[in-house]
């Protein structure tokens, strides 16, 4: 029996939680949930926006939310062109032809995300202060090895898409300039999203740059679709 006036005592949010027992969190993640080609039908891009932030099952609430934050000013706040940054949502949502307009705003739309996160969190937690998470500076060599292992075939991958000049165009100028936590997401939703088979030593790799990160063990084999070569 659950008593109504029943008080949980939830851990403070941080933004720069990465052990999520779902495996499923931030920019990247988000951007899965715009590929198929009818997520209108039944919402508009906001509220697509505020149903992810409200997947908080298991964990304290704001939780989404504030790991969408960290992930979403990390690229406003970067020197990254606003192209750069239309490519990096359109590789890792797979709308590698979209042409419509919150696909191709750069940061407005990164913008309206942030509101969107704030909010939420003002309402689940008024004493919060959003804030950047340290990153992890002595990783950034390791993932921008694997951008640039991966750059051709996500490149040619894209080539006659949307994006101005290839997905690992994209992610390679990302991982120089943003958090590597964040690039190295990226890159493994843009891979998923393009059906990219990887070898097993890249595939090794990976899931030794997740623990590094702090993911859950299996975040990597979770990548449903990240296929290591035979």
């Amino acid at each position: 029996m659950i008593h109504a006036d029943l008080n949980v005592q939830w851990p403070h949010l941080d933004p720069g939680n990465r052990m999520l027992t779902s495996g499923r969190f931030g920019l990247p993640t988000l951007a899965s949930q715009f590929h198929a080609d009818n997520w209108y039908d039944d919402a508009t891009p906001r509220q697509l926006v505020r149903r992810f932030i409200e997947s908080d099952a298991g964990l304290a609430p704001g939780t989404q939310a504030a790991v969408l934050l960290d992930d979403a000013q990390r690229l406003v706040d970067s020197p990254l062109s606003d192209r750069v940054i239309a490519d990096l949502w359109l590789a890792s949502s797979g709308r590698w032809y979209a042409d419509a307009q919150f696909d191709r705003t750069g940061r407005p739309w990164l913008g309206e995300i942030i509101d969107e996160c704030r909010t939420y969190l003002r309402d689940m937690d008024p004493c919060y202060r959003p804030r950047l998470a340290p990153t992890q500076e002595a990783l950034r060599a390791a993932v921008l090895h694997e951008v640039q292992a991966c750059r051709a075939v996500l490149d040619a991958a894209t080539l006659h898409a949307a994006l101005t000049e290839g997905a690992g165009t994209a992610l390679e100028q990302a991982a120089m300039a943003t958090a590597p936590d964040l690039s190295f997401r990226l890159l493994l939703e843009t891979l998923l999203i393009a059906e990219s088979t990887v070898s097993h030593e890249q595939y090794a790799r990976f899931t030794e740059l997740g623990e590094h990160f702090g993911y859950h063990p299996d975040f990597v084999l979770h990548r449903q679709g990240l296929r290591a070569a035979a």
